[in-house]
């Protein structure tokens, strides 16, 4: 019985000092974090939309406070073309509604950071 104390004891203390934080970036994130801000009007009906809600992640790792990964912007964009599929090469493509998250989790020992993009791709037309 002693045993089973100890075990939930532990796992309590760890549950409890662990944490997850999230904060929305805003416009001097883009600029510190190679995301360039252009400025895009879609006034006439010469556009359809391709990929609504398209997510790209990047994430890193920090053990014992030594970080062997930090997220960048550029690897989640890259991810957020690869997992639409909505991007391809030859097309008038733009991403649109760009919204940016960045985080971290920590468990006990280690920390995930991460930077999350969401945004919308639409295509235009003739």
């Amino acid at each position: 019985m002693r045993k089973l104390t100890c075990i939930v004891a532990a796992l309590v203390t760890m549950v409890a000092s662990s944490s997850c934080t999230i904060i929305t970036a805003d416009e001097s994130f883009h600029k510190e974090n190679e995301m360039p801000d252009r400025q895009l009007t879609l006034e006439r009906n010469n556009f359809r939309v391709t990929a609504t809600q398209a997510v790209g992640e990047s994430k890193g790792f920090i053990f014992l406070g030594f970080q062997f990964k930090s997220p960048t912007t550029s690897e989640a964009l890259r991810n957020l073309y690869k997992n639409s599929g909505a991007m391809q090469p030859g097309r008038a493509n733009q991403l649109i509604n760009k919204r940016v998250e960045k985080g971290f989790f920590t468990a006990y020992i280690f920390t995930r950071p991460f930077v999350r993009l969401y945004g919308d791709v639409v295509e235009f037309v003739n």
